[in-house]
């Protein structure tokens, strides 16, 4: 399919999927590969193996654009490394001296970055609530905006807010869900530095005895 159609990069990427169908040590996006090996030698081995399925469907590559062998490689506006993932730094600083947005463009445009990476902030949907409160109605993006109260202290909460990393996923923990009858109460996750590890909700929890301190 040519390129600058509506569905050109839905088929490319389709076309990506099947060709490192199988490769699971292989993640692509598009015509950005991505590749976690635990070793060198390993390495090597997932590189041949990639390579031999581009050659298979006669894909070319341009070395010069390539890293190989790195501990960590910035992907698709995260950083990558045997640690775990999170954000580009460049792009937290951006959050942190972000102006008080003075239009609703300007406050689209913040809430934009701060969804991207809402994921490593805890608690972002209720901090966000007064800011997207704003956006209800027709209004364009020309109207003004004035922060103030709740809307202003959410605002100067993000740009204060600490982003954390994601879990390590190589160290157990435990997941309690609080279903109570009105709605499904998110959890909060709590990992010590001790060997106990347990999972609790915002409020006291009674929690089954081999959880129990």
């Amino acid at each position: 399919m040519t390129f600058g159609l509506r569905n050109a990069g839905q088929t490319f990427q389709r076309f990506i999927d099947e060709v490192t169908r199988g490769l699971d040590f292989c993640y692509a996006y598009l015509d950005d590969f991505l590749i976690f090996s635990r070793d060198e030698k390993e390495h090597k081995s997932h590189l041949h193996q990639l390579f031999k399925r581009l050659q298979q469907y006669g894909i070319v590559i341009n070395t010069s654009k390539c890293v190989f062998g790195a501990k960590e490689v910035k992907f698709l506006g995260y950083t990558i490394s045997y640690e775990g993932t999170k954000p580009l730094d460049t792009k937290v600083e951006a959050i942190k001296s972000f102006p008080e947005p003075k239009t609703i463009k300007q406050l689209r445009r913040f809430l934009g970055m701060i969804n991207f990476y809402r994921r490593f902030i805890p608690s972002a949907a209720q901090i966000q609530a007064p800011l997207n409160n704003l956006l209800t109605g027709s209004v364009k993006g020309s109207h003004p905006v004035n922060l103030r109260d709740d809307t202003l202290k959410a605002f100067e909460a993000f740009r204060g807010k600490s982003i954390k990393v994601t879990i390590d996923r190589v160290k157990p923990a435990y997941v309690l869900v609080d279903t109570p009858e009105t709605k499904l109460q998110q959890p909060k996750i709590e990992l010590d530095k001790n060997i106990e590890r347990r999972t609790r909700s915002g409020r006291r929890v009674h929690f089954p005895q081999f959880y129990r301190p």
